[in-house]
């Protein structure tokens, strides 16, 4: 059986409903309730410390920076030079909001099915 099943690190004692991004499909991996990934759940994690995730982030990354916050000084949330930064456009391509709407041409119509336009 896994150790950290039913655990409560974050000693959240709220109806888990009511927080944003609650989903019934979602499963925690790591303490087994319903309605959350393992990075976004109550249980593991505190409201400050569910806001300041950043996707790619491991555990341990995480867990210091959110010691650092709580020790009350201030440091960088870029990534360790031996990393490689996380990419903003995984799938590649333009990021949308970068294209310059006066640039797109207008729409051409349904030419190819026949109606002309």
């Amino acid at each position: 059986m896994c150790r950290a099943k039913d655990d409560n690190r974050a000693n959240f004692t709220g109806d888990p409903k009511l927080i944003k991004g609650y989903d019934v499909n979602k499963t925690c991996h790591r303490c087994g309730r319903v309605g959350f990934h393992a990075y976004e759940c109550p249980y593991g994690w505190d409201e400050e410390e569910r806001a300041h995730y950043v996707p790619g982030q491991s555990v341990k990354e995480r867990l210091a920076l959110s010691a650092t916050r709580k020790a009350g000084t201030s440091t960088s949330t870029n990534p360790p030079s031996n990393q490689t930064p996380a990419n903003p456009n995984p799938g590649g391509g333009v990021q949308i909001s970068t294209i310059d709407a006066q640039s797109v041409a207008p729409a051409s119509g349904n030419a190819s099915w026949g109606d002309g336009i």
